[in-house]
């Protein structure tokens, strides 16, 4: 069965039918993250169709500073964080130094160059955000090879960079959102390095039916605790710090939980692969998708309906999924259990634990 291996840390899948098949990842270099140092990480992006002219993707870091846009644009002072030299930035630099302008189509823009990495635009928005403007790609380009086009023999992709710095030593968190033919787009997603590059193989989307079994009896349950009020969840015995501490429902009186953090703790265990998990987001319809082992679970905010591979199911009590802070909060029991987990709660501590 072909495979394609991928060096790398963490493969981030981004599972919206306006990038259906294509290859996103994070390909990083060295070991855990030093504080005030410049991240050596790129955002592979590997279409499988077309991507229309006006496309673009936003990236917000949680704990990671983004460069001046002097350095992003190559003109940074040498004693600034990220400057790699005179004239030598982040943006795009194709065949023979070509920098694109940011409103060049793609024939113009590749025509004559032998390189498939299609151009992009890095805008600094503030010190946590940035906005990647992206060049369109033909529907007849897209995932094909470029040789009959301009002699090069993979397929287009983009390699952006990302220009920012950790702020303590660690892993580098984002999230991201966008539009892309139309349509908007909103992930959350970790990236994690867990102290050193490891070779792994991931399989195509094609093959991605064949192997599901595989997939389902690979996958576990972490051990997950949160508590009513502590930003401190515990997972597999280690502390993790949270944004959105658990509280009590008003009317309902349920219990609810941050659901990006647990999902990702329950699945990931966050250890680094989480490849095994994707949670995303429906700007439109205020719905959060989590795909794991196999199972589509989705949440929308101010619904009592939690849908499990395609199934609705009135959750008990009259609780309601609801977004607090910028954030999807649940119950507790229904998302541990639509997730294969056992579900407990220790009363005089406060505590939904997981297993």
């Amino acid at each position: 069965m072909k495979k394609i291996c991928l060096i790398l840390v963490f493969i981030i899948i981004m599972s919206s039918y306006a990038y259906a098949g294509s290859r996103n990842r994070i390909n990083e270099s060295g070991a855990v993250k030093k504080a005030g140092e410049a991240v050596s990480a790129q955002l592979i992006i590997q279409p499988g169709n077309e991507v229309a002219t006006g496309a673009y993707i936003e990236i917000e870091f949680e704990n990671a500073v983004v460069f001046s846009s002097d350095v992003i644009n190559g003109n940074g002072k040498t004693d600034e964080t990220g400057y790699n030299g005179k004239g030598t930035g982040y943006q795009y630099s194709g065949y023979r130094n070509y920098t694109w302008n940011g409103s060049d189509g793609f024939y113009d823009a590749m025509s004559g160059r032998p390189v498939s990495y299609v151009p992009y635009k890095i805008t600094r928005l503030d010190d946590y955000n940035i906005r990647v403007s992206l060049c369109n790609i033909p529907g007849e380009y897209a995932d094909r090879s470029l040789t009959n086009f301009n002699g090069s023999i993979d397929e287009p992709y983009y390699s952006i960079p990302l220009p920012v710095y950790v702020k303590e030593d660690g892993p580098v968190r984002l999230k991201m959102t966008g539009k892309v033919n139309d349509t908007s787009l909103s992930y959350g997603n970790y990236v994690f390095n867990d102290g050193g590059v490891r070779s792994t193989e991931t399989a195509t989307e094609s093959e991605t039916e064949e192997t599901t079994e595989t997939v389902k009896s690979d996958n576990k349950i972490n051990s997950v605790q949160v508590t009513i009020g502590s930003s401190i969840m515990v997972v597999n015995g280690s502390n993790v710090i949270i944004e959105g501490a658990p509280y009590i429902q008003a009317g309902s009186w349920a219990t609810l939980v941050p659901l990006r953090a647990v999902s990702l703790a329950l699945a990931d265990g966050y250890s680094g692969n989480g490849s095994i998990n994707t949670v995303s987001w429906n700007e439109y319809t205020k719905t959060a998708i989590i795909t794991y082992n196999g199972n589509t679970v989705s949440f929308t905010a101010g619904s009592g309906i939690v849908n499990i591979n395609g199934e609705d199911t009135y959750m008990e009590n009259g609780v309601t999924a609801e977004i607090k802070d910028g954030r999807m909060f649940v119950p507790f029991r229904v998302l541990g259990e639509a997730l294969g987990a056992e579900v407990n709660w220790d009363s005089n501590t406060k505590t939904a634990i997981y297993n």
